[in-house]
């Protein structure tokens, strides 16, 4: 955790100064704004005019500006990293959002958050984990003590909607990589792109491609499957752990999480007419194969793309 509690406190301090400025200037900028339209599609999907909404995980308050489109009531984010924490609430202070908001530096995925942070809480409509819940995968006691805190705090009814790297698109791409590098002690398997890569040492690799993820088999290890994330302009070479759905749906289940939906981007992309802001005015996406990238959209953003699916419990 100390790991990553750094990483993203430096990427806090190089960003510092340039809040609101530099946004056009990042170069996966489309890549930005494809997964804020996702996110936007499923807070719309299954978000009601004044629920109360949980925020795992929330970052510098990114999406403060989607909940207030919906009209929530309340929102608590939780962070671990206190200067994210910090960056969000001033966030909310500056863009004057009508919904009441409180914000936590704390682990979401930690065994006492309920009890020692949330216990005055009422229980929530929404709960969102967004490009994360891979941090709660490290080993089983925290995922399901991460599950556990989601069910702890829904309401009967409640959404539990988030975004992650899809583990079945992972695994393809290393079945897909022969080649092994050995730019560290130990020989590592690497795939990507100019904008990301993808690094398994060979015990890691190994494990996850020992895993059956088109069912949940109990005798299998879906926990603890380590790799390395780089993606230009966000994530600097962080540890992250796969998360297989076919686990994630079952140990969900026994929290009385049932997942009602869950696909990969590319699909939801194309399927959903998914809007956005592009230089300021409203584009649909529409009539577009999966294959094929949009017009402003380079081949490897396509890919990126690809890399990820949304789920709702």
């Amino acid at each position: 955790d100390q790991l990553i509690i750094q990483h993203y406190q430096d990427r806090c301090k190089s960003l510092e100064g340039e809040e609101g400025t530099a946004q056009g200037l990042s170069p996966i900028v489309n890549l930005k704004w494809l997964h804020s339209s996702i996110k936007m599609w499923l807070i719309h999907m299954y978000t009601k005019e004044g629920d109360g909404v949980l925020d795992l995980a929330c970052g510098k308050g990114g999406d403060l500006l989607k909940w207030e489109k919906v009209d929530v009531g309340y929102y608590l984010g939780i962070d671990i990293v206190e200067g994210l924490v910090n960056v969000a609430k001033r966030r909310y202070e500056t863009s004057r959002c009508p919904f009441l908001a409180r914000f936590i530096c704390a682990d979401g995925f930690s065994e006492t958050l309920v009890r020692e942070r949330l216990r005055n809480e009422r229980p929530f409509d929404i709960c969102s984990c967004q490009f994360a819940l891979h941090y709660s995968w490290s080993t089983e006691q925290r995922a399901r003590a991460t599950l556990a805190n989601v069910a702890t705090m829904l309401k009967p009814g409640g959404f539990f909607i988030g975004t992650i790297l899809d583990a079945n698109r992972i695994l393809k791409k290393l079945r897909e990589t022969s080649a092994t590098s050995t730019d560290s002690d130990k020989p590592m398997v690497r795939f990507g792109n100019k904008l990301y890569t993808i690094t398994f040492d060979i015990e890691n690799k190994n494990k996850a491609l020992s895993l059956p993820l088109q069912s949940y088999i109990e005798t299998h290890n879906y926990f603890g499957i380590q790799y390395e994330f780089y993606l230009v302009d966000a994530i600097d070479h962080c540890p992250e752990w796969l998360v297989p759905l076919c686990a994630l749906t079952k140990i969900a289940l026994e929290y009385n999480l049932e997942l009602v939906f869950s696909t990969s981007f590319h699909p939801l992309i194309c399927q959903h007419h998914v809007e956005y802001n592009y230089h300021r005015s409203k584009t649909k996406i529409s009539s577009l194969s999966t294959s094929t990238p949009l017009d402003f959209v380079t081949p490897e953003e396509w890919e990126c793309v690809s890399l990820y699916l949304a789920f709702a419990f």
